[in-house]
C-alpha cells in the first residue's frame, strides 16, 4: 500500500468538503428560496409527503443547510459521512487494481467532479451522490474482474441508493439501478449461479428499502406518510420532462451527443466479447441514459457540465472489460477529454478567480479547523445568512397587518417568510413552478380550501417566460376564491382569507375544437363573473417518444386584450385542469383587479386567446376546449379575523 497512499492522500486533500453556503449570488433567490424552505419546512417539523412534497426530501437540506434552521452536528455528521464514503471507496479502488491507469483515472475523474461540481454551483457543497456511487461501481466492477469480495461495497452502494432517496428520489433512480445490475451480475460465476453470493446480493440489495424507511423514521418521527412522499415524488419526476424542459444551444446538444457516440464507438471493441462484458457494459450504459437525459431535459449550462463527468466515469467502465492495452490508452484519452470539457463548461459558466481555483487546497487547514468547530462556523454563516435573506423585508406597513397571523408565499419567494419570521404555512409543494402536474396542483389547491393560511403574499411572475395562472391552475382558482385584496405595494400584493368561497355559481358554457395558431374567442365575461377554460391538448406517439428519448415541444398561449396582448408558456397536463382566463392579469399591477369580481371599469378582460408550439407534429391536429363561467358573492363581511 505504500505506493498507493500518496495518492490517496491527495485525492483526500482535494475532496475536503468546503464549508456549505459560503456564496450565495443575488440572482439565484429562487433556488436559495427553496433551500432555505426546506431547511424551515425541517426545522418547524413539517412532515414530508404531507406537508412538504418537493424535488428534495427530508434529508435534502443536509446538503444545503441554512442557520440557524439546520442542525450543526447532523450537517457536520452527513457532510463528513459523505467524504469518508468517497474516500473509502477511493481506498478500495487502489487496494484491488493498485497504481494504475484505470485506477488513476477513476481518482481523478471523481475527484475532479466533486470539485468543479462544487464550483459550479457556488460552493454550496453538495456531496453528489452520483460521483461516490459511480467510483463505488468501479471497485465493484474491478473486484468482480479479479473474483474478489464484493459484497460489503456493494451494500455500502446499496445505503447511499437508500439514504439518496430521501435527499432527492430522483438522483438515487441510477444508483438503485446500478445497485440492482451489480447485484444480478456478481451472483453469477462461470459455472452458473453463485448460491452463496446470490444470498449476499439479495441481502445488500434490502439494505436500499431498509435504509430508506430508517432514515425516512428517524427524519420524521413516523411512517405514516412515507407512502405520499415516495407517490409525491414520482409526480415531480413524471411532471419534470414536460414543465421543466429548456432548449438550448444546438451546439451544446452537438458536442453531448457527439460525446456519447464516441462512447458507443469505444464500446465496439468489447461487442464481440459481449458476454464477459455485459455487466460494464450495462452499467455504462445506465449511467449514460440517466445523465444525458437529466442534461436533455433542461438543456442549460448547469445541467451540461455534470454529463462529462458521469461519461468520463462510464468510460472508465468500459476500461474495466478492456484487455488491450492500445485500447485502454485509447479509452483512457477520451475519458480525460470528457473531464477537461466538464472543467471547461464549469469555468465558462462560473468564470472562477484563482482563488476560488486554488482554495480547496490553500485553506485546507483552515477549513479542517472549521469542521472541528462546526458549531462556531453554523454561527459565523448564520449572519451571512440572514444578511442575505434581509434585503427581502416585508415593508412596515405589510409586517403591520400580517401580525402574527399565518403567511404563504406565492409564487417562490420563500426568503420573505424567512427574513421577516412570519408564522410560515406554505401550500405542500411550496414554490408554484414545481407544482408539475393535475395531482401536485390539486394537492396545493386541497390545502389551500382546507388549512390554507390567514393571510398570503402574491406576486406576478414565474420561470422561463410562463403563465403563472397555467402553471398550477386550480391553486390559483381556489386563491383567488378564498381570498380577498387587503393591501398592495408596486412590488406585492397582500390578500387576506375570506369566511366563506367567493364563487356562489359554476355552469358550463359550451365545447369547441380549436386549431393551432387558431385565435379562439372568449365568452363575454359579465361583472362578478370569471370564465375558465378546460384545455385537452393531447400528444400522439411522436410526442410521448420525443418526451421519453428527449424532451417535449413548449406549448404558448397568448391572450388578446382591447389594445394589447399576453404571451406565456403554459404547462399542457395542467391546462385540463381549468385555468381563469377572464379577467386574467397582464401585470403586477392588474393583478390587484383580479381580486375583486365586481371591479368596474374591469380592464383584464379577454378577446381571444391563441396556442402555438415549436412541435406541433408531437401533439393532435385539434385543442378540445370546455369554457365555464363563475359566479362571484358580492362583497363585504366575509373576512377572517
Amino acid at each position: 500500500m505504500t505506493t498507493q497512499l500518496p495518492l490517496l492522500i491527495i485525492f483526500g486533500l482535494l475532496i475536503f468538503p468546503q464549508l456549505p453556503m459560503v456564496q450565495i449570488p443575488s440572482e439565484f433567490y429562487i433556488d436559495v428560496g427553496w433551500m432555505n424552505g426546506l431547511n424551515m419546512a425541517v426545522a418547524r417539523q413539517m412532515r414530508f409527503g404531507r406537508d412538504v412534497i418537493f424535488t428534495y426530501g427530508p434529508l435534502g437540506y443536509l446538503s444545503f443547510p441554512f442557520f440557524p434552521e439546520a442542525d450543526p452536528q447532523l450537517v457536520r455528521f452527513f457532510l463528513l459521512t459523505c467524504y469518508a464514503s468517497a474516500v473509502y471507496a477511493a481506498w478500495r479502488l487502489l487496494y484491488q487494481e493498485g497504481v494504475t491507469l484505470l485506477s488513476g483515472l477513476a481518482l481523478s475523474a471523481s475527484a475532479t467532479a466533486i470539485l468543479f461540481l462544487d464550483l459550479s454551483i457556488w460552493n454550496r457543497n453538495i456531496f453528489r451522490f452520483e460521483v461516490i456511487g459511480l467510483l463505488l461501481v468501479v471497485n465493484i466492477l474491478i473486484a468482480y474482474r479479479n473474483c474478489g469480495a464484493i459484497w460489503f461495497d456493494l451494500a455500502l452502494l446499496a445505503v447511499i441508493a437508500g439514504v439518496a432517496t430521501l435527499v432527492k428520489i430522483s438522483m438515487a433512480l441510477s444508483l438503485i439501478s446500478l445497485a440492482m445490475c451489480l447485484a444480478g451480475f456478481c451472483s453469477f460465476g462461470g459455472t452458473g449461479i453463485d448460491r452463496k453470493a446470490l444470498s449476499r446480493n439479495i441481502a445488500a440489495l434490502l439494505l436500499i428499502p431498509a435504509s430508506t424507511l430508517v432514515f425516512y423514521y428517524l427524519s420524521e418521527g413516523s411512517l405514516v406518510h412515507f407512502a405520499s412522499y415516495l407517490w409525491g415524488s414520482w409526480e415531480l419526476i413524471l411532471g419534470y420532462s414536460e414543465a421543466m424542459s429548456v432548449a438550448g444551444q444546438i451546439a451544446a446538444l452537438a458536442n453531448v451527443a457527439g460525446a456519447i457516440l464516441i462512447l458507443v464507438v469505444l464500446t465496439r471493441v468489447l461487442w464481440k466479447d459481449w458476454q464477459r462484458s455485459i455487466d460494464a457494459l450495462t452499467v455504462a450504459t445506465i449511467v449514460a441514459v440517466f445523465a444525458y437525459k437529466n442534461f436533455v431535459v433542461r438543456q442549460d449550462v448547469w445541467h451540461m457540465a455534470p454529463i462529462f463527468f458521469e461519461l468520463a466515469l462510464a468510460a472508465i467502465m468500459v476500461m474495466t472489460r478492456i484487455g488491450s492495452a492500445r485500447h485502454r490508452s485509447l479509452v483512457a484519452f477520451v475519458s480525460v477529454m470528457f473531464v477537461g470539457s466538464g472543467i471547461a463548461v464549469t469555468v465558462h459558466a462560473v468564470k472562477p478567480g484563482s482563488t476560488q481555483l486554488t482554495g480547496n487546497i490553500l485553506n485546507l487547514p483552515a477549513r479542517i479547523l472549521a469542521y472541528i468547530r462546526f458549531e462556531e462556523t453554523a454561527s459565523g454563516l448564520v449572519k451571512r445568512q440572514l444578511a442575505y435573506a434581509d434585503s427581502y423585508r416585508l415593508p412596515e406597513a405589510v409586517r403591520q397587518r400580517v401580525g402574527k397571523n399565518s403567511l404563504d408565499i406565492f409564487p417562490s419567494n420563500i426568503l420573505i417568510a424567512k427574513a421577516n419570521d412570519v408564522t410560515w404555512n406554505p401550500r405542500p409543494i411550496f414554490q408554484s413552478y414545481s407544482a408539475y402536474t393535475p395531482y401536485l396542483d390539486q394537492v396545493n389547491a386541497t390545502h389551500i380550501e382546507k388549512s390554507g393560511p390567514a393571510m398570503a403574499i402574491v406576486q406576478w411572475g414565474s420561470i422561463d417566460d410562463r403563465l403563472p395562472f397555467a402553471e398550477e391552475p386550480l391553486t390559483w382558482k381556489t386563491l383567488l376564491n378564498y381570498y380577498d385584496l387587503e393591501y398592495q405595494t408596486p412590488e406585492l400584493l397582500l390578500v387576506r382569507r375570506r369566511l366563506r368561497p367567493k364563487f356562489t355559481t359554476a355552469s358550463a358554457e359550451g365545447n369547441l375544437e380549436a386549431n393551432w395558431n387558431e385565435s379562439v374567442r372568449l365568452p363575454a365575461t359579465a361583472p362578478g363573473e370569471f370564465i375558465v377554460m378546460k384545455v385537452r391538448i393531447m400528444p400522439n406517439v411522436a410526442g410521448k417518444l420525443s418526451n421519453l428519448l428527449f424532451r417535449p415541444a413548449t406549448i404558448q398561449a397568448a391572450l388578446a386584450f382591447d389594445g394589447h396582448s399576453v404571451e406565456g408558456r403554459v404547462i399542457r397536463t395542467n391546462l385540463g385542469s381549468g385555468l381563469i382566463v377572464s379577467p386574467f392579469p397582464s401585470d403586477q399591477m392588474t393583478l390587484a383587479q383580479v381580486f375583486d369580481c365586481w371591479s368596474t371599469p374591469r380592464p383584464n378582460i379577454v378577446k381571444s386567446i391563441r396556442f402555438d408550439t415549436p412541435g406541433q407534429w408531437q401533439f393532435g391536429r385539434k385543442i378540445q376546449i370546455q369554457w365555464i363561467r363563475l359566479g362571484c358573492a358580492r362583497p363585504g363581511g366575509d373576512h377572517t379575523n
